[in-house]
C-alpha cells in the first residue's frame, strides 16, 4: 500500500525523453526515498503507464517528442485518473506555458535542478494534492448533505446574491439553481407576513447586518414563483472564514403546511377528548408515583374538594382507612404488571367526611414518558342500595315458592310433635311417656333446624364471610328447596374439595335460586345434578377472574332449556321468561357471586337442559374439628335470676326450667321493668346473680338498649342475651355489646344450665 508525505515511499512516474536526465531524476528520487515504478519517454506511454501503475505523482517533461506532448498527456492523466502532475522544463514558449496552466499542474521544476529543489517540489505537490482531495471530499459531503436533507437551503454571498439552492429550496420557490444563481435573495425568496400580507425584511440582509444567527418571525408565507403561498418556518446564519470575515449567508426553511394541519388536527382531537373527559359521568384520575397528576371536573363534584386540595396529593389520603392497604397493595402490583382484577369496590372519604362507595377501574398508561395508572371511579352507593332492595324483593318471591315445601315438612314435624305428646299424656308407664317425649323433642329440634335455614336464607346486604365447606351448603340448600318436590338431586362432590370464605346465607340464596329454577324447569319431575370440584384458573381460560385456585360448582337440569337470544340477558334485573317471575333471582345471584370475587355463567341448549357454573375463590385454611356433644344431665345451681321476656309461653317455660335446676326466678316483660327490678334488688342488698334478656321486645326496650342502662347501674352485671334470631350480629359478638353469654332459641334445659353455670363461675 502506497504512503504519502515527507520521506514516505510515494510512487512517482517519470516522463522524460532525455535518457540521461531521466536517469538522474530517477536516482535523485530513489535516494530521497521515493519509489519510481517506471520511466517513459512519450506522452502515449505516460498515459498507458499512469493507468497501469496509478502513481501518486507524475513528473512530466513539457516538451516531449511524438504526437502527444507533455501538456496533452498531463491533461489526459488529470482528467482520467486524477493524478497530480509536476512539469519538468528547461524552456517553453508562451503558447505552451498558456496551455500548461490550463491543465492546473501542481508545480514546475526548471532544468537543471538540485536534489533539494526536486524534493521540495515533490513534497509540495503531494501535500497540495492531499489537501485538495480532502477539500473535494468535504465539499462533496456537504453538497450531498444539503441536497439530501428535508429542509430547504439557500446560500448567498456577502452581498446577498444567491450562490446555491438545494432541490427542496428549488421545489418550494419554483426557481432552478441555474436561474437563481447571482440574483438578489429577495427576488427568489419572496416572503410576506401571513396576517397582514406586507413584505418581510430580507433575511440575508438582516443576517449580514447583525452577523449572528437569526430566527425569523412567525406567521410568514413564501410566495413561490408561480404565486403559490406556503406557510414556512425559517432561520438564517452567517458563513464566516477562519478570521471571522463574512463570506455569505445560509438560509434554512421548511414548509409547515402539513405540520400545521397535524397540529390543528391534534388540537381538535385534544379538545374533543378533553371535552369527553371533563363531561364524563365518572371520576377520572391519573396517578403517578402515588400522587394525583390529573383529575376531571367530576372529581370535584363527587368528593367536594377543590383542585388545589387534590392535585399532587397522595391518592391514599382520600381512601377509607380500612381500604387503604388493599388499594395500595393492588396499585403496586398493577405497576409491576401482575395479574389482578381491574375493577373492584372501594370507599372514598369526601370533604364532609361522608363515605362514598365507588367502583374503581384502573389500567396502566404512560403519562409524560413514565408509567402511571388511569383510574375510572363510579359512585355505586345508590346501585348497591338498589341491589340490596332487589335481594329483599327476590327473597319474598323465593320464600313464596318455598312455602309449599316448607309447609309440607313443617306439618310432618308438627304431626310428630303433637302425636308423641298426645300419646305421652295417655300412657301410664313412665318409660313409655319418656320415650314419646324424646321423640317429640327430636322432632322439635328438626323444626329448629328448619327455621335456622329460613333465617340463613333471609340474610342479605354485603357478605359477612366465614370459612366454610361448600358441600354442606349445597346439600342443605338442595334438601331445603326440594322438600315435597318430584325432582331429585344427584350429587357429585370431590372428596378433597377446597374450603371457601363465604357468607353462608347468601351462598344458600344463590344455590336455592338455581335449584328452584331447575325444579320449575322440570314440572314432570327429573334429576338435578349438583357438582363441585377444585379447579385452577389461568389467564388463558378467558374467564373474568384473577388466576388462582377456585371451587367450581355446576348445577345441571334436564329441563326445556333457555333460548339463545335470552341467554345473555338472564342475569339482568327484571328479565324473566316465566309468566309469574319478577326476574330478580339470577340478578341477585350474579350480584352475590360478584361480591365474593367469583363468577357465574350459564350454558343452555333447547330441549337438553341448562347448566349454571359458579367459580368461588378457594382458601388454604382448615376448619377446626367440631366437638362431639352428648346428652347430659342439666347442671344445677343456686342464685337469683332476673328474666326479661315478652312471650308468655316462653316466660312460663323459662321459669319452670330455672326452678327445676335450683334457681329463684323473677319475671319481667320488657327492659324498663327489668331495669327497675334490678335497681331495687341492688339497693335492698339482694342483687340478682344473672339476668337473661330477650334481644327483641316488640313495642318495648329490648336487650340491645337495656344492656347499656344495666351497665350504668352495675358495670359487672352478668347478662345473658337470648333470641330466636340466631344470625343477629349481637348473638355472634355478644361480648362486644356487654353480655357474658348467649342462648339461641329454642334451647334445651341442659343448654340453659351450662350457660348459667359458665356465666356464674366467670368461665
Amino acid at each position: 500500500m502506497k504512503k504519502n508525505g515527507a520521506m514516505a515511499e510515494a510512487h512517482i512516474l517519470i516522463v522524460e525523453d532525455e535518457s540521461i536526465v531521466a536517469k538522474d531524476v530517477k536516482n535523485m528520487l530513489e535516494k530521497i526515498g521515493y519509489y519510481v515504478p517506471a520511466v517513459v519517454s512519450s506522452g502515449e506511454k505516460a498515459i498507458q503507464k499512469a493507468e497501469e501503475a496509478q502513481p501518486d505523482l507524475v513528473l512530466m517533461d513539457i516538451m516531449l517528442k511524438g504526437d502527444i506532448d507533455g501538456v496533452e498527456a498531463a491533461e489526459e492523466i488529470r482528467n482520467r485518473f486524477g493524478i497530480p502532475v509536476v512539469y519538468l522544463t528547461a524552456y517553453a514558449d508562451d503558447d505552451t506555458m498558456r496551455r500548461a496552466k490550463i491543465t492546473e499542474p501542481y508545480g514546475y521544476i526548471l532544468k537543471p535542478f538540485q536534489e533539494r529543489e526536486l524534493y521540495i517540489a515533490v513534497e509540495m505537490a503531494l501535500h497540495k494534492h492531499e489537501m485538495g482531495k480532502k477539500l473535494r471530499e468535504r465539499a462533496h459531503w456537504f453538497s450531498t448533505t444539503l441536497n439530501s436533507i428535508g429542509d430547504a437551503v439557500i446560500t448567498t454571498d456577502a452581498a446577498g446574491y444567491v450562490t446555491f439552492m438545494n432541490p427542496v429550496a428549488q421545489s418550494l420557490t419554483g426557481w432552478k439553481q441555474e436561474e437563481a444563481a447571482g440574483k438578489p435573495l429577495k427576488d427568489v425568496f419572496n416572503i410576506v407576513n401571513e396576517k397582514t400580507g406586507k413584505p418581510v425584511e430580507d433575511p440575508a440582509a438582516k443576517v449580514i447586518q447583525s452577523g449572528v444567527v437569526v430566527a425569523m418571525a412567525n406567521h410568514k408565507v413564501l410566495i413561490a414563483r408561480d404565486g403559490k403561498r406556503l406557510p414556512i418556518d425559517d432561520s438564517g446564519a452567517p458563513i464566516k472564514d477562519d478570521s471571522g470575515e463574512l463570506l455569505g449567508v445560509i438560509l434554512v426553511f421548511r414548509d409547515i403546511a402539513e405540520r400545521r394541519q397535524a397540529e390543528e388536527k391534534l388540537l381538535r382531537s385534544e379538545e374533543k377528548y378533553r371535552a369527553l373527559v371533563e363531561n364524563a359521568n365518572e371520576v377520572i384520575l391519573v396517578i403517578q408515583d402515588g400522587m394525583i397528576k390529573y383529575l376531571n371536573s367530576k372529581v370535584l363534584e363527587v368528593v367536594g374538594y377543590s383542585e388545589d386540595e387534590l392535585i399532587s396529593k397522595s391518592f391514599l389520603e382520600f381512601i377509607h382507612p380500612d381500604d387503604r392497604n388493599m388499594v395500595a397493595e393492588r396499585h403496586i402490583k398493577r405497576l409491576k404488571g401482575e395479574d389482578l382484577p381491574h375493577v373492584y369496590p372501594i370507599r372514598i372519604i369526601d370533604a364532609d367526611g361522608s363515605i362514598i362507595l365507588m367502583e374503581l377501574n384502573a389500567v396502566l398508561i404512560t403519562w409524560e414518558g413514565r408509567v402511571a395508572t388511569l383510574n375510572f371511579l363510579n359512585d355505586i352507593t345508590e346501585r348497591k342500595r338498589i341491589e340490596e332492595e332487589l335481594m329483599k324483593i327476590e327473597k319474598l318471591e323465593s320464600i313464596g315458592v318455598l312455602a309449599g315445601g316448607i309447609a309440607h315438612d313443617l306439618n310432618n314435624l308438627l304431626t310428630a310433635i303433637v302425636g308423641n305428646i298426645s300419646l305421652a299424656r295417655i300412657y301410664e308407664d313412665p318409660a313409655d311417656k319418656d320415650s314419646k317425649l324424646i321423640e317429640a323433642e327430636k322432632a322439635s329440634m328438626q323444626v329448629r333446624d328448619l327455621t335456622q335455614q329460613l333465617l340463613t336464607f333471609s340474610s342479605g346486604g354485603a357478605p359477612i364471610k366465614e370459612l366454610a365447606t361448600i358441600e354442606d351448603i349445597l346439600r342443605g340448600s338442595a334438601a331445603f328447596v326440594l322438600s315435597g318436590s318430584n325432582v331429585r338431586c344427584k350429587f357429585s362432590i370431590s372428596d378433597d374439595l377446597w374450603l371457601v370464605n363465604v357468607d353462608a346465607g347468601q351462598m344458600n340464596q344463590v344455590i336455592n335460586n338455581l335449584i328452584i329454577n331447575a325444579d320449575q324447569a322440570m314440572p314432570e319431575g327429573g334429576i338435578v345434578e349438583v357438582l363441585a370440584e377444585n379447579v385452577v384458573v389461568k389467564t388463558a381460560d378467558a374467564l373474568p377472574l384473577s388466576g388462582g385456585e377456585y371451587v367450581k360448582i355446576s348445577v345441571i337440569d334436564q329441563g326445556i332449556g333457555i333460548p339463545e337470544e335470552h341467554l345473555q340477558k338472564i342475569f339482568d334485573p327484571f328479565f324473566s321468561t316465566k309468566h309469574k317471575g319478577n326476574g330478580l333471582g339470577l340478578a341477585t345471584s350474579y350480584s352475590i357471586i360478584k361480591n365474593h370475587d367469583g363468577h357465574i355463567v350459564a350454558e343452555s341448549q333447547m330441549g337438553a337442559g341448562t347448566t349454571f357454573r359458579i367459580y368461588i375463590p378457594a382458601v388454604s385454611e382448615e376448619i377446626p374439628p367440631a366437638e362431639t356433644v352428648e346428652e347430659k344431665t342439666p347442671i344445677t345451681g343456686r342464685g337469683r335470676i332476673l328474666v326479661m321476656e315478652d312471650e308468655d309461653i316462653v316466660r312460663s317455660l323459662l321459669s319452670d326450667m330455672l326452678g327445676k335446676i335450683g334457681y329463684t326466678v323473677t319475671i319481667t316483660v320488657d327492659g324498663a321493668e327489668a331495669i327497675e327490678s334490678y335497681k331495687k334488688a341492688k339497693e335492698s342488698n339482694q342483687p340478682y346473680d344473672a339476668v337473661i334478656m330477650d334481644l327483641t321486645i316488640p313495642g318495648g326496650m329490648g336487650g340491645k338498649e337495656a344492656i347499656k342502662k344495666f351497665k350504668e347501674i352495675d358495670s359487672e352485671i352478668k347478662a345473658i342475651v337470648s333470641s330466636g334470631y340466631s344470625n343477629d350480629p349481637i348473638m355472634a359478638n355478644y361480648t362486644k355489646y356487654g353480655f357474658k353469654g348467649f342462648l339461641a332459641k329454642p334451647y334445651k334445659i341442659r343448654e340453659l344450665s351450662e350457660v348459667l353455670h359458665k356465666v356464674s363461675s366467670n368461665q
